[in-house]
């Protein structure tokens, strides 16, 4: 009597923890494209027009290498003049500093040395007293919005850098490509907003505010399908433990 109640027991604080876990699964992120990535910088070096990716040459997948020029969107925001704004586009190619670039740790451009980058969009903003905020889109080849004719590419997303790279940098480029400053304090946890932070001299990689939803996403379909099968045999059990037995005369 007393092992099928602590059977009972366990089979309780089993069901709890399931249902734990599948209620942080629904406090995720939500439905967003893992692929688009946003990217919000402060205390830059002044003239920087934008920030650039910095990661290891040794943790990039030999089928995504790929030394190309590439192309900024750079968009300039004045509220001083009522809210004018003048949009160019940067050519940064490989002779530029950011794709020269590599430092003692071989740390070296994302954008510059991978055909991982779909696009990259900057914005800065003068606001209050000629202060300046920058932010940025950079979209993956991963990504829901980049067509497959564009060369989408499954699975090349947020959650893919965080595996595949160890550590990363930033630097602090200006309009012509040279490099005006690199961080070094590197980190990254859960929190929000989702994205990468970049503010003097570090970098903080915040993945979301759920561990629950963040490991259901990183399963693959068949991974799911498991877990699935494994709480509907946890069901199992307990409606055989907690059924009624019949006497017997």
């Amino acid at each position: 009597m007393k092992a099928k109640t602590f059977l009972r027991i366990i089979l309780i604080l089993i069901v709890i923890f399931v249902l734990v876990c599948l209620a942080a699964t629904t406090n995720g992120d939500g439905d967003y494209d893992d692929g688009w990535v946003d990217i919000r910088v402060s205390d830059a070096p002044e003239g920087t027009a934008y920030v650039e990716l910095l990661v290891p040459v040794f943790d990039i997948p030999k089928e995504h290498f790929k030394t190309h020029e590439h192309k900024i969107k750079f968009r300039k925001i004045d509220h001083r003049d009522g809210g004018e704004s003048a949009e160019t586009q940067l050519l940064i190619d490989t002779d530029s500093e950011i794709a020269k670039y590599i430092d003692d740790d071989g740390y070296i451009s994302l954008m510059a040395h991978t055909d991982m980058v779909h696009s990259y969009s900057a914005r800065k903003i003068y606001n209050n007293n000629e202060s300046v905020e920058y932010s940025s889109d950079m979209v993956l080849i991963g990504s829901l919005e980049v067509d497959e004719k564009e060369g989408h590419c499954y699975g090349i997303d947020f959650s893919y850098l965080q595996s595949t790279f160890r550590k990363i940098k930033a630097a602090y480029v200006d309009e012509n490509g040279h490099i005006l400053g690199v961080t070094s304090s590197y980190s990254s946890g859960y929190g929000t907003p989702r994205g990468i932070n970049v503010s003097g001299d570090s970098i903080r990689i915040a993945r979301g505010k759920s561990l629950g939803g963040y490991l259901w996403k990183a399963l693959t379909p068949a991974g799911k399908i498991i877990v699935i099968l494994i709480i509907c045999v946890f069901i199992l059990i307990i409606i055989k433990v907690f059924k009624p037995q019949k006497r017997s005369k």
